[in-house]
């Protein structure tokens, strides 16, 4: 942990303290709005949001065939420039292809209770391709060390996503109010981005792009399907609580996500971009202190997950009612049956990220279908036992955070596997 801390000095220390007041920022707009939006929107409503970027967070991280990731790793930035333009491409027809696929679904009469809200395909495609530029433009944006734009991104988008989500309520509340109120967010979050990087774009040609892509192999065939799988392990039990249950249980299960991801955010995102940006670097550099940098940061992660736990414990119970209103009580039982996930997420995401910088595919794939198969058994298990929305988030959290253990593990064995004298990936 003093490692850490002795980085304080450096520029991606500097960087993550930028990113994570810039996240703080973000995170504090969106629960300030929270309880005005909580008692004018209906706990379907928010089931409905919920649903929208559930589905879409399971085609979101692929959209761009998780070539976000390998822009850290091109030395020259006409290369960069052209993963991007490749990424962003691919954003264009994996999210046509999302919103063809549900309509399809819908129309054998699958997805019942999603099928009722107006225009829902086209709102998970439009959040799924937002949702890749944005990654992608933070990506670029951290690559060139241009921490200032990427924290912006996140006070921008929560403010003028809050801005509108009232607005729209205060026009006629409902779904689509808050559905729309989160994609005009994500539009200015990638304005900024937009603006910044316009001077650091270099020209290339289509041969530069189908180079780079072939170069990068690993990230569309291997990482892409991984990042699926990974994302379908979160989402699904939102998507299961909207279909076996009720709309409105997915509703509260979303809103204990929107307390929760304030500090899941604020570190894990945060802090994991900084960390991957420096992993990239020592990779792509030969330096040494690969694993002992991997288990400083941990150290850190560790005692910050630790303090929310407690926070959330004794004072979630007796804050949140009040925060909330009425109507949202197994809101606040589901967020406490949620937090042993928290607590190994927010160690385990940000140093996930060493398997994609040491290209690790194998490994990382096997880590997302068993995450995938662990939360189909608690679904089967939930189902099986009759167990109610708040039983049922137990059973997941529980499962969920199983997984998070062995991920970290894993992370730190290949961490400690990499030496300078071999830089290249050691095949799993």
């Amino acid at each position: 942990m003093a490692a850490f801390w002795g980085r304080l000095r450096s520029r991606g220390s500097k960087g993550a303290i930028t990113l994570i007041f810039g996240t703080a920022f973000g995170q504090l707009i969106t629960l300030a709005i929270t309880p005005i939006l909580a008692r004018m929107y209906s706990d379907t409503d928010f089931g409905y949001l919920s649903l929208v970027l559930s589905s879409a967070s399971i085609a979101a991280p692929a959209a761009a065939l998780r070539l976000e990731s390998a822009l850290m790793l091109p030395r020259s930035s006409r290369d960069a420039t052209a993963l991007l333009s490749a990424g962003l491409c691919s954003a264009v027809v994996i999210s046509s292809f999302s919103a063809g696929l549900l309509t399809l679904l819908f129309s054998f009469g699958l997805l019942e209770n999603m099928a009722r809200l107006p225009w829902i395909s086209l709102w998970v495609a439009a959040i799924v391709f937002l949702t890749a530029a944005f990654t992608l433009l933070s990506q670029f944006a951290l690559r060139g060390h241009r921490y200032g734009p990427v924290a912006r991104r996140s006070i921008y988008q929560s403010g003028l996503a809050a801005g509108a989500q009232l607005g729209l309520g205060l026009m006629g509340p409902s779904a689509t109010g808050l559905i729309g109120g989160y994609a005009i967010g994500r539009l200015a979050g990638i304005a900024p981005l937009t603006l910044a990087l316009r001077s650091e774009l270099e020209r290339f040609t289509r041969r530069d792009m189908r180079r780079v892509v072939r170069e990068y192999w690993r990230f569309p065939v291997l990482f892409a399907p991984s990042a699926v799988l990974n994302s379908a392990g979160l989402v699904l039990p939102i998507l299961f609580v909207g279909t076996w249950f009720t709309v409105a249980d997915a509703g509260q299960w979303g809103m204990a996500d929107r307390l929760l991801a304030a500090p899941l955010v604020l570190v894990a995102t945060s802090i994991g971009q900084v960390a991957e940006a420096h992993m990239s670097e020592t990779y792509r550099e030969s330096r040494p202190g690969l694993a002992r940098y991997y288990v400083s940061v941990s150290g850190v992660l560790a005692a910050m997950s630790a303090l929310m736990v407690v926070v959330i414990v004794f004072l979630g119970p007796w804050i949140v009612p009040i925060f909330l209103g009425d109507g949202w009580d197994k809101a606040v039982h589901i967020m406490i049956a949620l937090l042993p996930m928290l607590a190994t997420r927010l160690i385990a995401s940000p140093m996930s990220k060493v398997l994609i910088v040491l290209q690790h595919g194998a490994w990382n794939l096997v880590l997302d279908v068993m995450r995938v198969v662990m939360v189909v058994t608690a679904v089967i298990v939930a189902i099986s036992l009759d167990l109610d929305v708040v039983e049922a988030a137990w059973c997941t959290s529980i499962t969920l955070s199983l997984v998070y253990v062995v991920t970290w593990i894993v992370g730190l064995q290949l961490a400690r596997r990499y030496t300078p004298a071999s830089p290249q990936p050691v095949t799993a």
